[in-house]
């Protein structure tokens, strides 16, 4: 196993860790790609889940990862909001609306939060 990969593996483990940290009973976090992350907040409104994201990602900038004695760089994360129902009807349709919201947010430059409209999508 290379450097790069167990420095990522503890990354994505303490980053995971972190956002199970933050979500409530009634959430879910599933890893859900390579290093995407699925969360489902069933009880949440949309300005709250909102506020929520703003804070994983500001939560996620203070991690301090350590690899072999060294602080890895700080973490920046990209999410892409959607809300059942306001962008569709089955949870195939949210999840598809909040992965083109987090494309969009690393195509603006990455660290952001972006939540699909009602009105636009990405």
């Amino acid at each position: 196993m290379t450097v790069a990969v167990e420095a990522g593996d503890i990354l994505l483990y303490q980053l995971g860790d972190s956002l199970r940290r933050h979500v409530g009973k009634a959430d879910i976090v599933i890893r859900y790609g390579g290093e995407e992350f699925t969360l489902i907040l069933p009880e949440a409104k949309r300005e709250l889940t909102q506020e929520r994201a703003e804070r994983l990602r500001d939560d996620a900038s203070q991690l301090h990862i350590q690899y072999q004695g060294q602080t890895l760089a700080t973490v920046i994360i990209s999410l892409g909001v959607s809300v059942f129902p306001d962008r569709g009807s089955t949870s195939a349709e949210v999840l598809k609306a909040a992965d083109s919201a987090l494309y969009r947010a690393k195509r603006e430059g990455r660290d952001r939060v972006i939540v699909v409209d009602q009105e636009s999508c990405c």
